[in-house]
């Protein structure tokens, strides 16, 4: 093999660097995003020989490749998960994900996450926290803003020859980011449908619905099933007086305990029983906490309680 297709197989490209002086970006093909670093996607290579050890202490791994899961997005990254968990092929720029839950698949990105709560289903394509380009600047085009392109002779020339208003304008861009567009938060037992888009700041409410394909650019209420392009209500799982106990109860805090002997398949036997088990005085569920790190490394932070010999 030659050394070129050598690079190519590696998903180089042989001829990049000649390429860039005559203009032509070919890394990946794509933009440079104002708030993604430059240079080589970063991320986590999963350990994936370690999938079986990982497994037992409550940690799922469902990728193929070490380089199906990738934590960070290029950035430093620490992604804190409570067991049970399982993490699926995707991007992850999450902060915190909670037990029971699993997330992921192909074409999975998770951008701008602060948390995931516990008991959640969130499938593969689920893009979330996308970067917002700017509708009242001049133009939306991040060169604007010296976030693209600047191995380019080209772009580099224009972005000196304007550099105060190249900064002013990052400056403004970056204000406005950290002004309108929050981080994301989803509650516990939610469940987000195939290819779902969640726009950045938005905030998923405890058990709520996002149907597949829906483009979610609003906070959702808690046990409010939305859909479509933008995605709107389109009823509550449940009636009112049943979601207000759900609420109060917050059985996932409990996990397990409180839904010993409920009936999963009536609703309201089963917040019935979940009272009675909150009520008798049952712990809060605590269990162990592992940080997925941008290195690859996976590392106990909470470890599990050992009972008294």
């Amino acid at each position: 093999m030659t050394d070129g297709r050598r690079r190519a197989a590696q998903g180089e490209t042989a001829d990049a660097a000649p390429l860039a002086r005559r203009g032509v970006d070919a890394v990946g093909g794509a933009a440079v995003e104002p708030d993604r670093p430059t240079g080589p996607l970063g991320g986590i290579a999963m350990k994936l020989h370690r999938r079986d050890e990982l497994l037992a202490q409550g940690v799922g791994l469902l990728a193929s490749a070490e380089q199906d899961i990738r934590i960070g997005n290029g950035r430093p990254w620490k992604m804190l998960v409570e067991t049970p968990v399982e993490i699926r092929r995707g991007t992850y720029e999450v902060e915190r994900v909670g037990a029971f839950t699993f997330l992921g698949g192909v074409g999975a990105s998770f951008r701008h996450v602060r948390s995931v709560g516990r008991f959640c289903c969130i499938a593969g394509g689920v893009v979330t926290g996308q970067v917002e380009h700017p509708l009242d600047f001049l133009s939306p085009h991040p060169v604007f803003q010296g976030a693209w392109g600047e191995r380019m002779p080209q772009v580099r020339e224009f972005v000196e020859q304007n550099r105060e208003m190249v900064d002013k304008s990052r400056a403004a861009y970056d204000d406005m980011s950290r002004s309108r567009y929050g981080k994301i938060e989803i509650g516990s037992d939610v469940w987000i449908g195939e290819g779902a888009f969640i726009r950045r700041g938005v905030r998923i409410g405890d058990g709520a619905v996002v149907a597949s394909r829906a483009v979610v650019s609003k906070d959702v209420p808690p046990y409010t099933v939305v859909g479509g392009t933008p995605a709107k209500a389109i009823r509550l799982r449940f009636g009112e007086r049943l979601v207000e106990r759900l609420l109060a109860a917050r059985w996932w805090d409990y996990g397990p305990a409180a839904l010993a002997g409920a009936d999963f398949t009536c609703p309201e036997a089963a917040v019935d029983r979940i009272e009675e088990n909150i009520a008798s005085g049952i712990d809060r569920y605590a269990p162990p906490v592992y940080a997925l790190m941008d290195d690859g490394e996976i590392r106990p932070v909470r470890a599990p309680e050992r009972a008294a010999p």
